[in-house]
């Protein structure tokens, strides 16, 4: 039979697991809502918006080097990770 410390587990990991599930429908409710214009758009306010690399103004130099070195760091990070995954 089923002890108060197993039933308690269980409720633990069915909350735990209901929780994520009822956030992204939460989540995917109100998106809904702001594209139908039921809800008024969501803006980021604040000092610091996040950027991307698109919202740099760089020259055509510039926009390279960034390019070159992005694709480096990629490069690093996919034979760093065949060092973990071990050879080929």
């Amino acid at each position: 039979m089923l002890t108060d410390g197993m039933v308690a587990i269980l409720v633990v990991i069915a909350i735990a697991t209901l929780i994520p599930v009822v956030i992204k429908i939460i989540s995917d409710i109100d998106y809904k809502r702001q594209i139908t214009g039921k809800r008024k758009e969501r803006r980021f306010r604040g000092n610091r918006a996040p950027m991307s690399a698109s919202d740099l103004e760089m020259s055509t130099e510039q926009n390279e080097e960034y390019q070159r070195r992005e694709a480096n760091l990629a490069e690093l990070r996919i034979k760093s990770g065949q060092n973990l995954l071990g050879p080929k």
